[in-house]
């Protein structure tokens, strides 16, 4: 089938899945995170039991680097199913892996921008202008802080070709700034907030993208998707009570507990650091922006329809 209707139907909330009896067996599945505030939905759904309610046991892992290892795992079978950012996944899909959507997972939102560029708080960068030959760290060269990055570049005036960029860890990124190591960097939470000690913001770069945007999603191979039919879409609907768990304001010292027991992050971090807005229904029009920005600064190959993630190539 073109269109997967177990994903569609759970995404779109046309039908909900039942929960599971108490004592009906789990589904054991292996899911891979980056394990951030905004990829942390894993680790709520195991603590507050949403998977478990689901009927899925869920062993849950943090994944180092980018989107794109994340995505090596699921093909190669050490999990069944990864988060990364939508800019990997497409990758993967026009380089011939077939991977699909499941649902969505961290949402940019101009009212809560949880990513910017920043500059050193004495330095003479004030302006996408004065970037002009410098360089700038992202967390990876094709993923969408360096996307979103150039955008902002060449919306307000600076000379993208003139720019280099250069891969950093986000723990570094603040230091390197504030020691002139690079010129300016694209820092996400928590690390956006100790950065904002030594260094200035010089822009909310996702601005230049879209207004809000889905950034990134929970995936998994056409192959285990077709195998898993019914393990899928439980899936789905556990991520979707985890979303609307989450994104509650008043939910969040709770979550902050969680994320910091699996993170390692200081309560009183998470306190100062503004947290992640996760995405409930996956919907293209909201995951088509940041594809069009991809193939506009040569992350993709080729155009990509949002909404031909969704389904098996």
């Amino acid at each position: 089938m073109r269109i997967l209707a177990f994903a569609l139907a759970a995404s779109l909330a046309v039908l909900a899945s039942p929960a599971v009896g108490a004592d009906a067996p789990l589904t054991h599945v292996r899911i891979g995170t980056p394990g951030g505030d905004a990829n942390a939905e894993a680790w709520y759904a195991q603590d507050e039991g949403f998977f478990r309610k689901a009927g899925i046991d869920a062993e849950t892992q943090a994944m180092r680097g980018s989107g794109a290892g994340t995505t090596a795992a699921v093909v190669g079978g050490a999990i069944d199913i990864g988060e990364a950012d939508l800019v990997a996944i497409a990758a993967a899909r026009q380089h011939g892996v077939a991977l699909v959507i499941l649902a969505p997972s961290g949402m940019y939102s101009a009212s809560a921008p949880t990513t910017a560029l920043i500059g050193a708080k004495n330095g003479a960068i004030r302006s996408a202008k004065d970037l002009d030959g410098k360089t700038i760290a992202v967390l990876s060269l094709e993923g969408p802080s360096r996307v979103g990055t150039s955008a902002w570049i060449e919306k307000n005036g600076g000379h993208l070709e003139t720019v280099k960029f250069i891969e950093l860890g986000a723990p570094q990124m603040g230091e390197a700034v504030a020691r002139g190591t690079v010129d300016a960097a694209t820092v996400p939470e928590p690390y956006l907030t100790l950065a904002k000690e030594k260094d200035q913001v010089l822009g909310d770069i996702y601005t230049a993208i879209a207004s809000r945007f889905e950034i990134s999603a929970w995936f998994a191979t056409a192959d285990w998707v077709k195998n898993n039919p019914a393990t899928a879409r439980a899936f789905v609907s556990a991520m979707r009570a985890t979303a609307q768990w989450a994104n509650v304001p008043s939910n969040r010292p709770r979550s902050g507990e969680i994320l910091a027991k699996y993170r390692k992050i200081e309560p009183a971090l998470l306190e100062r650091m503004t947290r992640a807005t996760y995405g409930e229904i996956y919907d293209a029009q909201f995951a088509q922006p940041l594809l069009d920005a991809a193939f506009k600064y040569h992350s993709i190959p080729r155009p990509q329809s949002a909404r031909e993630l969704f389904a098996a190539p």
